[in-house]
């Protein structure tokens, strides 16, 4: 797989910040005693640096931001940039401190690398959650665009003036038809869908008397199913 250009470049621009935070914290630290404290906040450190490189190739390797990328995209990219800062904070200071208990280090940090996990475990299940509902809509939408092709084709196929004029004015009921449904319309969709389906082997069979009743019954049905979609919003 092709890694990106600019993956490769915030990777070695993150490399480069940890390398200049070395030397000035290693000029900083001088011949002070490197403590358990000292290596135990400079692992923080390191792990944090890591974190940020990995959050940003998987958020930077993608054409653009959708709206369902927002919580992979922006909030997780903050956080951890968040957490960087208060690790570099709070690692320098520990660090510059000998007589810290490794203990008390250890701790502290260990908290603040538990918040910052929480919140991109939570993030991404977030994510995951509204990829599925985008996923349900779409198949939505695409269940009612489907109806209406199939109408659609209905009508072209329809000899009797008066059956294509009711079907091509279906097929305008469906496409103004709301998209977003809900799990109490399913039954009533499925009825619709049924419905149609008859009605196509009504066309195609020549009765047109019985497919003008099962289309208005489908009008109705469609009528009826767009009101409860208003009211259960």
């Amino acid at each position: 797989m092709k890694i990106e250009k600019k993956v490769i470049l915030g990777a070695i621009g993150w490399l480069t910040a940890f390398l200049i935070y070395n030397l000035i914290l290693f000029v900083l630290i001088g011949n002070m005693q490197m403590t358990p404290s000292f290596w135990c906040s400079y692992i923080f450190v390191l792990v944090a640096f890591l974190m940020q490189i990995l959050v940003t190739c998987v958020t930077y390797k993608r054409h653009g931001v959708r709206p369902r990328d927002l919580f992979l995209g922006y909030p997780i990219s903050r956080s951890a940039v968040i957490y960087l800062v208060a690790e570099l904070i709070t690692g320098t200071v520990i660090m510059l401190i000998p007589a810290c208990d490794v203990k008390v280090s250890f701790i502290i940090q260990i908290l603040l690398f538990g918040v910052e996990v929480t919140f991109l475990v939570s993030g991404l299940i977030a994510k995951d959650h509204v990829e599925k509902l985008q996923a349900k809509d779409e198949a939505r939408v695409f269940y009612v665009r489907n109806l209406m092709t199939d109408v659609q084709a209905m009508a072209q196929y329809a000899g009797n003036p008066d059956l294509k004029k009711n079907l091509g004015r279906l097929a305008e009921e469906l496409r103004y038809s709301d998209p977003v449904s809900h799990e109490a319309l399913l039954n009533a969709e499925q009825f619709i869908a049924d419905r149609i389906a008859y009605l196509d082997t009504c066309v195609r069979g020549r009765k047109e008397e019985e497919a003008q009743q099962v289309c208005a019954l489908v009008r109705a049905q469609l009528r009826e199913r767009n009101m409860k979609c208003k009211i259960l919003k």
